[in-house]
């Protein structure tokens, strides 16, 4: 395996690491993965997690690519003025469209945390090249229904209450946040548009047979909303042969500890390559 920092795209201002693997265990028909910016994070990743799994797949025969958007970490701001949901998806494609270029990578498979996570599904709607997507904690919607789980599963507990009196506790900033939201009423509607969005995107992309592998820290807004909402809306429209779910218990947004980070890397390794070594068809 080796690693080249390259400057590649439309424009030559998007930076990224190449993962090669070595010539000896790589196949023609493996598809290329994209590591995608979790938020303003660049293409490190949280805890060097992006780094350590490029370096893994491509150890297993995948090239890997590991880049910045414009305006995050190494890469230029855009000159022109288009929106970030949308120069995103834009700059996906270019990734896909070099790799294409240069390994002949004709298929590929996003990885995204949080915001990669959905940036993730929106180049999948919008890409056919895309074949797979591992969503780690996608977008989450703070509804009502979830405070309502997540607080009265405390309710008791002793160490809750004391938190709670000494005014420690997060619900108290929960709370004011609410009512801060209902004298600012375009936030909810922008969040309603927002969350429709990502579910049509994510029925569209399951009715075409892409691989959807979700995994969610438990007890987190991201795994309830899952339970609540997603899954109740895949079940009803795919196979679901092709969603794969993990939780990783006890974990926290990051998944910052060691433990959790060496199972994620066990676990995605074996479902990238149970699904996608082997396989020769590309989709039209």
């Amino acid at each position: 395996m080796r690693e080249e920092a390259l400057l590649f795209g439309e424009s030559q201002s998007l930076v990224g690491i190449l993962s090669h693997p070595n010539r000896e265990i790589m196949t023609d028909d493996a598809p290329g993965v994209l590591l995608l910016n979790a938020g303003f994070v660049h293409h490190v990743g949280p805890n060097r997690f992006s780094v350590n799994m490029a370096r893994k797949l491509a150890g297993e025969g995948f090239p890997v690519l590991r880049f910045d958007f414009s305006g995050i970490g190494d890469s230029k701001v855009r000159a022109d003025h288009v929106q970030f949901e949308k120069s995103t998806i834009d700059e996906i494609r270019q990734a896909m469209d070099f790799m294409q270029g240069a390994l002949g990578s004709k298929r590929f498979v996003l990885m995204g945390l949080c915001s990669g996570a959905d940036n993730a599904i929106r180049a999948a709607y919008q890409d056919r090249r895309v074949v797979g997507t591992i969503l780690m904690e996608p977008y989450a919607f703070l509804s009502n229904r979830y405070y309502l789980w997540a607080y009265g599963r405390q309710a008791f507990r002793y160490k809750s209450w004391c938190r709670l009196l000494r005014g420690s506790s997060e619900l108290w900033g929960v709370l004011q946040s609410k009512l801060n939201s209902s004298a600012q009423q375009t936030g909810d509607n922008w969040q309603e548009w927002f969350k429709e969005e990502l579910v049509m995107n994510l029925q569209q992309i399951a009715l075409r047979d892409i691989g959807l592998y979700f995994i969610y820290a438990e007890g987190g807004p991201a795994h309830y909303n899952y339970r609540v909402k997603l899954q109740d809306v895949l079940g009803k429209t795919v196979n679901r042969k092709n969603v794969h779910v993990m939780i990783c218990p006890q974990s926290d947004h990051l998944f910052s500890s060691l433990d959790h980070q060496a199972l994620l890397y066990k676990e995605i390794r074996g479902w990238i390559m149970h699904s996608f070594q082997g396989k020769r068809s590309v989709p039209e």
